[in-house]
């Protein structure tokens, strides 16, 4: 699998396991209702059963969205369905027995790049029983997707044609979900009741073209925090990291603001309680407006659209240095930390006890057009 957006987002290349086999170690429930029947139950009892809520993330309507229909005893079941991190569908019989079977939950990772990466020109079918809010959606967010990947051509509705080999049918299903990957045949992406979001039709897409969700990365224990006591007991699988053998971030560094991340409190067992946090000072995870700066770069690096390959970033180790240690601790209680006369030593020696905050990125091409001491001048006045 490789990474491309996030949240997972991961691109997904030839590789020999597959999703639910990196998360056979956790216990989890044995069937697809009793995961939901439990996040619906702990929704409808903290008040967060609310899919129309001011506010929610993208990924907190998709998961309410979800509980609802499939948890609540009064959606669509979707038989035979197991939506492993929360919209990613897999074959229930192979989810249950850590897809170690053949059969079409194989087929949720792309073994091969050539076949399970989309072709040119890709087809779709708007099933009948989508309204006219959903349309709009996957309208927009099918817009969104030729233009950013520009290479594979228009996208062909095929409803009232006679269906190719391989399409994307967008259907209201119980709830928002997706495949991972062109998997072929009529592959199916649900826009149900109460996805009819622009980002959350972007994020299924995403999914149906090779994304993982961003915060299963290798490396997103140096970005994130996963506050395992405040999750759903039942649903901690869910946040299983992928393997470096699993998944490739094309050298693309993490990125906060994929729409293919979980929101702040995703399968959280009371509201208010935080699952994931940043280790980079407060950022937001994720967002609903579509795809990101990163998302596309990867997207189109993935389908080689003009892409352009970076070095991967590595987090900066903050640590004291192992001399330094004990006089750290106690320099720290004399205010050297802050100390202008001090400081920059202890960064350098003492990093781990100071916790300094992290230096924000400097934009790129980014200059002043006007003369640089008008710049400075309007800046004092409060201009900027």
């Amino acid at each position: 699998m490789l990474w491309t957006i996030t949240g997972l987002v991961f691109l997904i290349l030839a590789l020999p396991t597959s999703a639910a086999e990196n998360v056979s170690d956790i216990t989890q429930p044995p069937n697809d209702t009793t995961n939901w029947e439990e996040v619906f139950k702990v929704m409808n009892e903290s008040g967060m059963s609310r899919t129309d809520e001011p506010g929610l993330g993208l990924f907190d309507t998709i998961l309410r969205v979800n509980a609802r229909e499939r948890g609540s005893g009064l959606g669509r079941s979707d038989t035979n369905v197991f939506l492993f991190e929360g919209d990613i569908m897999l074959n229930n019989e192979t989810a249950n027995t850590g897809s170690q079977g053949t059969g079409r939950g194989k087929r949720a990772v792309i073994r091969d790049r050539r076949r399970n990466l989309w072709p040119r020109n890709i087809n779709y079918v708007l099933d009948r029983g989508l309204r006219g809010a959903a349309r709009r959606v996957i309208a927009s967010a099918i817009k969104e997707w030729e233009t950013t990947l520009p290479c594979r051509g228009s996208w062909v509705d095929v409803t009232n044609s006679r269906k190719p080999r391989s399409y994307m049918h967008f259907f209201v299903g119980g709830g928002c979900y997706s495949q991972v990957g062109h998997v072929g045949g009529a592959q199916k992406v649900s826009i149900g009741r109460g996805c009819e979001h622009h980002g959350i039709a972007v994020h299924e897409i995403g999914h149906a073209m090779g994304l993982w969700h961003e915060q299963s990365r290798p490396d997103r224990d140096s970005y994130v925090r996963i506050v395992w006591n405040n999750i759903i007991p039942a649903m901690k699988f869910n946040f299983q990291k992928q393997t470096t053998s699993s998944v490739n971030s094309l050298g693309v560094s993490y990125d906060y603001d994929s729409v293919m991340h979980y929101g702040a409190t995703a399968f959280a067992r009371a509201r208010g309680l935080t699952t994931i946090s940043s280790k980079q000072g407060h950022r937001t995870l994720g967002q609903r407006r579509g795809l990101s700066p990163k998302d596309k770069q990867q997207v189109k690096l993935l389908y080689k659209c003009g892409g352009t390959t970076v070095k991967p970033t590595k987090p900066t180790v903050c640590k004291d240095s192992t001399s330094h240690k004990q006089w750290c601790i106690e320099s720290k209680k004399l205010s050297f930390c802050s100390n202008a006369l001090f400081k920059r030593y202890m960064i350098q020696h003492c990093c781990r006890t100071c916790k300094p905050k992290p230096t924000p990125p400097k934009p790129t091409g980014c200059q002043d057009k006007r003369k640089q001491n008008s710049c400075i001048a309007w800046k004092k006045l409060g201009y900027c």
